[in-house]
């Protein structure tokens, strides 16, 4: 007798009849499981490069610690204050002959004086920032000057030390005579009244003005030697005044900057020319305009 054997099929599971008005049961969520999953269910962060990381790993970093500075020394100036004078055939003044020891005036003749001109027209100038805005005028009591310079510079209001030019004064009347190249006359570097220490003060009080030209002598007749010299026919002892009342205002000057604390302001000299003035001129061609 044959034997049948049947295939068993698993059997579909019966449809599942709603009733009018029931919602189907809903589909329990699956919850991960404590520290297994929960890094997959939490929003992905896109790195943003304008916003500071967090730190990995919850590492502490502590800024280096830096050793204070060391006291300055109360024997030299700071170090930004150090900077070479410009060089001078004047300075210093011991190879001249002494023609008044106080105030201190010496003389010089027309080579000397030649050789000066030409030596101090080629050196190098000192670096503009050390120089302006000091140039330009900053007087106390000017409050729109100082607003625009001083604010923006606080060491501006003090005077250069790295400076030192060459002024010639001519003293006479005549103006067409007897004129050295560059000369200027006594009343544009001193003040009107012989009993006023110090140079002409040129610094403007009111206003303001970036390109004060007209002050540019004054204010740096006070960083340079002097030479005086008369015109031909004049009084010695009027040029040997002159002489005086420039080299009074020089001491008067730099009194008023150590009392500021610069320590390291220049000295500078005034000489008179020993020599008659039409010897100067075949001498020396190019200090005499033609």
């Amino acid at each position: 007798m044959a034997a049948v054997v049947l295939s068993r099929s698993t059997a579909a599971p019966p449809p599942t009849i709603g009733l009018p008005g029931s919602q189907p049961a809903a589909t329990p969520k699956c919850t991960p499981a404590p520290g297994v999953d929960a890094d997959r269910a939490s929003p992905i962060q896109i790195p943003n490069k304008h916003m500071p990381q967090p730190n990995p790993g919850g590492a502490i970093f502590t800024s280096p610690v830096t050793p204070p500075a060391s006291p300055p020394n109360a024997s030299s100036p700071p170090a930004e204050d150090i900077v070479q004078c410009m060089a001078s055939r004047l300075y210093p003044p011991d190879g001249f002959v002494c023609i008044s020891k106080l105030p201190p005036v010496y003389a010089i003749d027309a080579a000397g004086l030649a050789d000066a001109v030409n030596f101090t027209s080629r050196q190098p100038l000192p670096d503009i920032d050390r120089l302006f805005p000091w140039a330009h005028g900053l007087h106390p009591d000017n409050a729109m000057q100082l607003s625009f310079f001083y604010a923006r510079k606080r060491a501006a209001r003090r005077i250069p030390t790295c400076y030192r030019g060459l002024v010639i004064v001519r003293v006479g009347r005549e103006n067409n005579r007897s004129k050295l190249k560059g000369a200027v006359t006594p009343s544009e570097i001193l003040p009107l009244n012989p009993q006023t220490p110090g140079f002409l003060s040129v610094d403007p009080r009111e206003g303001f003005n970036v390109r004060n030209f007209q002050i540019q002598v004054g204010k740096f007749a006070a960083l340079s030697d002097i030479v005086v010299y008369g015109e031909a026919g004049t009084d010695r002892g009027q040029v040997l005044r002159i002489a005086r009342r420039v080299s009074v205002a020089q001491l008067h000057q730099r009194t008023l900057c150590v009392q500021s604390s610069i320590r390291d302001f220049p000295k500078y000299s005034t000489f008179v020319v020993e020599s008659e003035f039409p010897s100067n001129e075949p001498h020396e061609r190019r200090t005499v305009p033609r």
